[in-house]
């Protein structure tokens, strides 16, 4: 994470605590298995992991336009015990506006450090006096959201459980200096309608995202042949049942669909090229001595469309993940 972006998001945390009176701190920690960390295919070696992550918030409120404004920061450490290249961390902050009416106006930003892709050749090394044969790459990803929710058609709002919620979302994903023919800048549109009653909620989520490949035809010779630019829509429907004893069940579906946008004859890792990502995810949550406990199993397959049989191969996947998770009782600081 650079200096600056740092710098910057540890002065709007300190900003936002000067205005406040108390502190909400949450934690959490969870143990689990992936079948795939690495994503690779059925040809290749694949390789599992158990893991553990470390997940702590810090919450608190302020007046500001007369409302309650709630900020949130929010860190997460992930270790996998088997493939030491996957683990890393992300920060996150979120400031929550209401804006009269039931309606709010939320800014959040995510920053997650080193994704570890893979081994990885780059023909842009040159001349060299050794035989170089690739290094790990290794992206920064970085999130910024405005999202705006507000009741949806009904007028008497206070009574109303249906919300609509449309977001802009802005991405980076900036590789380590040897892989920038691969850096991306997405901007994309999401659009969610949610509801709920004495037992269950709904989700239903639609959006789209434009990935650009900033560094195409950057006098590279990677970029030269290859663009990693595409389009993908995305849908998600999310189900949670209430059950006795604050007991609860939920499941989550997840589709992408991702087509490639290069139009490059050379380029044949990426041309005419899309797939599907589905993932399923089921969890219950319950409580053991008031602290809240969660069992999620996850399962996830990527289906690639190429003309080139070995692209078809090399990015067809599947993983399935086990994780269990407990929620500490939260500590307020006043």
């Amino acid at each position: 994470m650079s200096k600056s972006k740092t710098a910057y998001t540890l002065f709007l945390v300190l900003i936002s605590f000067g205005f406040t009176q108390k502190f909400t701190l949450s934690n959490s920690i969870n143990i689990g298995y992936n079948s795939n960390p690495l994503r690779y295919s059925a040809e290749e070696i694949i390789l599992s992991s158990k893991f553990l992550i470390f997940n702590t918030s810090l919450t608190t409120k302020a007046n500001i336009f007369k409302r309650n404004t709630r900020f949130i920061f929010s860190a997460k450490n992930k270790y996998y015990t088997d493939i030491k290249e996957k683990s890393n961390y992300s920060l996150s902050f979120k400031v929550k506006q209401p804006l009269g009416n039931y309606q709010y106006l939320t800014f959040s930003y995510n920053y997650i450090d080193d994704i570890y892709i893979r081994e990885y050749t780059d023909v842009d090394q040159g001349v060299l006096d050794y035989l170089y044969t690739g290094s790990d790459c290794y992206f920064d990803y970085s999130i910024v959201k405005i999202d705006y929710e507000s009741p949806y058609i009904k007028k008497n709002y206070s009574n109303n459980k249906t919300k609509f919620n449309i977001s802009y979302i802005y991405e980076t994903q900036y590789y380590n200096k040897y892989f920038t023919e691969f850096d991306l800048e997405l901007k994309g549109l999401k659009f969610k309608l949610s509801t709920n009653n004495k037992k269950n909620k709904y989700n239903f989520l639609i959006g789209f995202i434009n990935a650009d490949n900033v560094t195409l035809n950057d006098h590279t010779l990677s970029t030269s042949y290859m663009d990693r630019g595409y389009k993908e829509y995305h849908i998600n429907i999310y189900y949670e049942h209430k059950l006795e004893n604050r007991k609860r069940f939920g499941i989550l579906l997840n589709n992408l669909h991702r087509r490639y946008t290069s139009k490059i004859t050379e380029d044949q890792l990426h041309i005419d090229r899309k797939h599907l990502d589905s993932q399923i995810s089921i969890w219950h949550t319950f409580f053991i001595n008031s602290i809240k406990n969660k069992i999620t199993v996850k399962n996830r397959e990527r289906d690639t469309n190429s003309f080139y049989t070995w692209v078809k191969n090399l990015k067809t996947f599947d993983q399935y993940i086990i994780e269990y998770t407990v929620y500490f009782n939260t500590i307020v600081f006043k």
